[in-house]
């Protein structure tokens, strides 16, 4: 073995030297041999070289008593050794750039908080594996006729909840075949997902580096490469979906709980009023307007004059009631406690505005701690992990990457458990902060805080909120494209604009990709997108929805059933990725059935001849709308393809306000064309029908089921396999393809292990609490279906490219 104890390269033996010269690499491509340089008992220093496509890896040699300080210094004699031995070095001196350097195999010993952590997580795999016996050997036909009351019940769901044969097959439960409205959400939600992990796959591996790295330039400006780089799109699909379904949940929630707080007595015979005129009384009145003595929450149909009385149950027994509406009130319109239907001699008395007011609130509250008990246990663990477990599992000249993670989570973990991880700390955020990749969650989540304020407007009326939507959207625009001016901001891979206008790089990821006030607009399109399908479906915020007609008149009328958003309501609260992910997305009902069926005669003519120009209207137009949608996704997608024509000189051949534009506008053009195609499919459109088939197949909804976890798990498994390499990657078309796959089914395949370990045991342990103290209705007839919702929000992001 070749040993030295001393620095000094003046006393070290030819052997020595000869494995010097040999284990190094000699330029920024070639980073040397550190496994022979290990087995030969010397020691492997990582030098970072900065380049115009940021830093290349190189790696030198050094006798064991070597290390990082003796390279820093210009004039010890390895330092010198090393400029002679790679030019790069010599022309970095000259130019007064300081090398990053680490030298060593970077291995991190166990820590007292690791082992803590490692205790802790073997504590609850030892939990689950017990209540999986329980579970297996107290079966349901015993504990039913074994009675207990409701202690029992309780046990026997907790039981069942940390049950991991329950948790695995809620993994791969399947919808049923029959396609539903929001359906095709499970294939967006996969695609993008897939699209995120392949561009990550490609940048994360930039460090450590590749062998030939001119392939980026080579390919830029190919219009088939362009599928990787414009993969981040996929992120702004998320938003879109996360306000789409945060809205319509809290729609329909807001809707019911407000119509719920009304109860009938007989009004004195000298008032009673026809039931056609308290119908149109009901349509008239908005749900949350004022009137002259109630002030909000006076119901449709009641006068100004009525007082209200007192409410039977709590505040929050109403607000959990509401919130814990069965699946076919989700989107229908119904209040929470279904009531008995209105007679002519019977009208509604107004609850007080105090506590429409306070269970409203309460419902907002309860809404926001759903998502954040969703959220919160898988991404603490693996902050947690990273923080102490991590760092002291792997090791290698890479390794040291690892280590800055675990430190960026021991400072800032604390940011990410309050959803401020993008905000705090201020001064290079996106470099500091825990877990990266995770700003979405942080932007998702303060978003999704403020969504209440649009849907409350919107049930005012809708108006004010259409009016509070175009204003917020407004706003984050112009700010957006203030901010990319003013800072010379560019989401282009080349930053060097021509004609000597300097480059337009600035601080693109701390002051526009991961903040709310400019990644805002594809949320808010999706809120937007909420609202058209409520009002597309018959609803209208303004107006409580008819009395509803018996089973033969639904029949005539309409010709199809109404169903529910998901199987629970608020369990599956998925905006996505997160997020959220819903067990199974049902249909909705198209439009508000007829009190009466369609009478003969002339006036059926007419209504004929009306439905069949409507419908010529709607076949020109569909393919219109197709064409519009679609020309808005290809050209964001493909217009960067034409700003890398000349990227072999390594300049871009758009102006500053091309660059500009672009950068500010082309995700949320993106979010539109999203948006439109979804509508159209919600709608049942002939036209994309192939298209919201392959999206509805029921094979992508266990997948979609494990967007969350696959989001957070993706990028630690890429990094733990590449900063455990030796070597440097060469890039290859194959070596990515085989490198997506891997990265995709390790990151599902532990994201499916989560799920059954932490997310579906806290959704079935929150369900179960709700249960206990009295908030939540028993279902009649257990179904699988139901413990499925238990997913927090996919959101699913991804940083800009080579961002992290």
């Amino acid at each position: 073995m070749l040993t030295s104890t001393s620095c000094d390269l003046g006393n070290i033996s030819v052997a020595t030297a000869f494995a010097i010269v040999d284990f190094s690499g000699r330029t920024t491509t070639d980073f040397g041999n550190w496994d022979r340089c290990q087995d030969a008992g010397m020691s492997f220093c990582t030098l970072w070289l900065p380049t115009a496509i940021g830093f290349s890896p190189t790696g030198l040699c050094a006798p064991a008593g070597c290390g990082a300080s003796d390279l820093r210094d210009v004039n010890s004699s390895l330092s010198v050794a090393a400029r002679l031995l790679n030019p790069q070095l010599w022309l970095q001196k000259q130019q007064s750039q300081e090398a990053l350097v680490f030298c060593g195999d970077n291995r991190h010993p166990w820590s007292a908080s690791g082992i803590a952590v490692v205790a802790c997580v073997g504590a609850v795999a030892v939990a689950l594996l017990a209540c999986t016996a329980v579970s297996s050997m107290w079966r349901p036909s015993k504990r039913s006729s074994d009675g207990g009351g409701k202690s029992g019940a309780v046990v026997a769901d907790l039981v069942d909840g940390c049950s991991l044969r329950a948790g695995a097959r809620a993994v791969g439960s399947l919808a049923p075949a029959q396609p539903s409205q929001l359906s095709v959400l499970h294939g967006v939600r996969v695609i993008s997902m897939f699209l995120i992990i392949l561009a990550h796959t490609l940048f994360f591996a930039q460090l450590p580096g590749y062998t030939n790295p001119e392939f980026f330039l080579h390919k830029l400006s190919s219009w088939r490469f362009q599928i990787v780089p414009s993969a981040e799109l996929a992120v702004d699909t998320f938003f879109v979906l996360s306000g789409f379904l945060a809205t319509l949940l809290l729609l329909k929630e807001l809707t019911g709980l407000v119509q719920g707080m009304r109860k009938r007595r007989p009004p004195p015979s000298s008032a009673t009023p026809t039931a056609e005129t308290a119908a149109d009384a009901e349509r008239r009145r908005p749900l949350l307007g004022r009137s002259r003595m109630t002030g909000i929450g006076t119901p449709p149909g009641a006068d100004a004059g009525d007082t209200g009385t007192a409410l039977e149950d709590p505040p929050v027994t109403l607000v959990m009631k509401g919130l814990n509406a069965p699946s076919s009130d989700l989107v229908s319109g119904k209040a929470a406690e279904p009531e008995p239907a209105m007679s002519n001699s019977s009208r509604y008395v107004p609850a007080p505005a105090t506590a429409v007011a306070k269970n409203v609130c309460g419902a907002i509250a309860v809404f926001v701690l759903h998502r954040v008990v969703r959220l919160l246990p898988l991404l603490g663990v693996l902050v947690a992990f990273t923080a102490y477990v991590l760092p002291s599992t792997g090791s290698g000249p890479f390794w040291h990457a690892m280590q800055n993670w675990a430190e960026s989570c021991q400072d800032w973990g604390w940011t990410n458990v309050l959803f401020l991880n993008n905000i705090v700390p201020w001064q290079h955020n996106f470099q500091r902060q825990c877990l990266g990749y995770t700003w979405y969650i942080a932007i998702d989540m303060q978003l999704y805080v403020v969504t209440p304020l649009f849907v409350l407007a919107y049930m005012a009326t809708p108006y004010a909120g259409k009016g509070l939507l175009l204003a917020a959207l407004t706003a984050s625009l112009v700010g957006g494209e203030e901010t990319v001016r003013r800072n010379s901001l560019s989401s282009l891979m080349l930053s060097q604009a021509p004609s000597g206008e300097g480059s337009l790089n600035g601080d693109y990821e701390n002051l526009f990709y991961a903040k709310p006030w400019t990644r805002a607009p594809a949320y808010l399109i999706g809120v937007a997108l909420a609202f058209a399908l409520w009002e597309h479906n018959g609803h209208r915020a303004d107006s409580a929805p008819p009395t509803a007609p018996s089973q033969q008149q639904t029949v005539s009328a309409t010709g199809a059933r109404a169903s529910s958003l998901s199987s629970v309501s608020i369990g599956a609260d998925c905006p996505s990725l997160p997020a959220e992910t819903h067990s199974e997305y049902q249909e909705l009902p198209d439009h508000e059935p007829s009190a009466s069926p369609v009478p003969h005669g002339i006036g059926s003519e007419r209504q004929y001849s009306s439905r069949r120009r409507g419908s010529l209207v709607k076949l020109l137009l569909q393919p219109l709308a197709v064409l519009l949608c679609g020309s808005l996704l290809i050209a964001m997608w493909y217009l960067p393809a034409n700003a890398y024509r000349e990227a072999d000189r390594g300049i871009s051949t758009w102006s500053r306000r091309a660059t500009t534009l672009y950068t500010a506008f082309s995700r949320p053009l993106w979010a539109v064309g999203v948006a439109g195609l979804l509508y159209l499919c919600f709608c049942g459109a002939r036209v994309v029908a192939p298209i919201a088939w392959f999206l509805s197949w029921r094979a992508w909804q266990p997948f979609a089921r494990l967007t969350y976890g696959a989001y957070l798990l993706h990028p630690m498994v890429m990094n733990y396999y590449l900063y455990t390499r030796t070597t440097l990657i060469r890039y290859s078309a194959l070596e990515l393809a085989y490198q997506f796959v891997a990265n995709t089914v390790f990151s599902y395949a532990l994201a499916a292990l989560l799920f059954v370990v932490i997310e579906y045991p806290v959704g079935r342990l929150e369900k179960t609490a709700l249960r206990a103290v009295g908030c939540a209705r028993q279902p009649s007839v257990p179904k699988l279906a139901d413990t499925i919702s238990v997913r927090p929000n996919a959101l699913i992001a991804a940083p800009a490219a080579g961002a992290l």
